[in-house]
């Protein structure tokens, strides 16, 4: 919110970015549980692909200078997210015994939460501390341009 604020979008425009999100992701979700039934398809490689995808989308959204570019971003990174979480869930499933899908299933859900659940909080204090460092050196630094 605090980026779309920044580059001149309104909290209401910016909310409806997780609209945009939350379909993209439901859509992909979708396609990518039949794509992995496929033999030919390798569930792996689906994953990486989204995850590459991912990281490389955070990567652009800096330049991003328009609403339309955040929509094409959310769209994308919502897209992503719903074919991790799936190929995820089904990459655990396949790689352990079927009596111990229970347990790995589990165990997936619990790590992931741990960072999903922390990811944000961890990001925001890092961009509060840098900002305040970044704003405790600027006087100085204009201190010492203006001489």
């Amino acid at each position: 919110m605090r980026y779309c604020e920044d580059i001149g979008i309104t909290a209401d425009a910016a909310s409806r970015l997780f609209v945009y999100y939350g379909i993209a992701s439901c859509v992909a979700r979708l396609i990518s549980g039949r794509l992995c039934d496929f033999q030919k398809v390798n569930t792996f490689y689906v994953y990486q692909v989204a995850e590459l995808v991912v990281g490389t989308s955070i990567l652009a959204v800096t330049m991003a200078t328009s609403y339309v570019h955040l929509i094409v971003f959310v769209v994308i990174y919502g897209f992503c997210d719903g074919l991790f979480i799936t190929t995820l869930n089904v990459l655990v499933i396949t790689c352990v015994r079927p009596l111990k899908v229970p347990v790995a299933l589990g165990w997936q859900l619990q790590v992931t939460s741990l960072f999903l659940a922390s990811g944000s909080p961890i990001a925001g204090t890092l961009s509060e501390l840098l900002v305040l460092k970044t704003l405790r050196w600027l006087p100085i630094v204009l201190r010492s341009h203006a001489r």
